[in-house]
């Protein structure tokens, strides 16, 4: 077989080589391309859960804001009726020492009707403070019940991101072992196709060159 026709085969043999190595690379880059791009959502992910989160902390404190203004309004309220009340107690109690003698009867029934009404108040008034506080109770319960899912959310995602990175590295790595392997048998077959080319050099100085022919 002449010499020509086996460097032309291990020419194309080098170029099938070259072309493999192309796509390794490629497929390489592909896939380090893919990581880049699953790592920036999970990024993205991560951030947007972030915002949603002091969106809603924000949301809390405005509403818990509004409820302490809503109580302190109603106590201010509460206190100008007290006041009020205590006006009236005065005015009708000056109008008593002056007709003690007439109104002794009077005085007794307002006297009774504002005992009841004063009994009502402190009796509406403890009945609004244990439902507000109830209520209090029950929002801080809800917040913190909250706070305590987001927190195992938030583990969740830094968990299986950690997978995701794990199994990427492996993939990585297992691409890298691939890509030796073949490194190594293309070593082996240059080795094998010199071997082949300095035999058939020394077959023909032997044979005078009637191997050739």
């Amino acid at each position: 077989m002449p010499l020509g026709l086996w460097k032309s085969k291990w020419e194309i043999h080098r170029e099938d080589m070259s072309r493999f190595w192309s796509e390794m690379d490629r497929r390489h880059e592909e896939v380090m391309a893919q990581i880049e791009r699953e790592r920036e959502e999970s990024r993205s992910r991560h951030a947007e859960f972030q915002k949603q989160m002091e969106k809603r902390d924000k949301e809390f404190e405005e509403e818990k804001t509004r409820r302490e203004e809503e109580s302190a309004r109603r106590d201010r309220e509460l206190e100008e009726r007290a006041a009020r009340q205590a006006a009236l107690d005065a005015e009708y109690r000056a109008k008593w020492e002056e007709e003690r003698a007439k109104s002794d009867r009077i005085w007794q029934e307002m006297q009774k009707k504002s005992e009841a009404r004063q009994a009502e108040s402190d009796w509406r008034w403890r009945e609004w403070q244990e439902k507000s506080e109830a209520q209090q109770e029950k929002s801080d319960r809800q917040w913190a019940e909250m706070r305590s899912f987001n927190q195992e959310m938030l583990i969740r995602m830094d968990r299986n991101e950690a997978n995701l990175e794990a199994a990427l590295k492996m993939m990585s790595d297992q691409i890298v072992g691939l890509r030796k392997e073949v490194h190594d048998l293309t070593d082996a077959v240059n080795a094998q196709t010199e071997a082949i080319l300095r035999l058939v050099d020394r077959l023909e100085e032997f044979g005078g060159g009637r191997f050739a022919a």
